[in-house]
């Protein structure tokens, strides 16, 4: 079942988004200032085969690394 049926119709925000600026704003501002400055690194970690994203302790060490960084 879906999660209207479940929850009810107040429990998913639907139709147009013109209210939801805020956080269109800060998916925006995450999207410029993380993902693109950060993806690549990760991208290459990984296919240099530096980085196995199955591997609890490789990505305990990228969040110990990166997340100081993006916060």
């Amino acid at each position: 079942e879906d999660m209207q049926s479940i929850r009810g119709e107040s429990s998913v925000l639907t139709g147009s988004s013109v209210h939801n600026q805020r956080i269109e704003r800060f998916n925006r501002d995450l999207n410029n200032n993380c993902s693109k400055v950060y993806a690549p690194t990760f991208y290459a970690l990984e296919s240099l085969g530096c980085l196995n994203l199955e591997n609890p302790t490789d990505l305990f060490c990228l969040h110990y690394v990166y997340l100081p960084r993006i916060n």
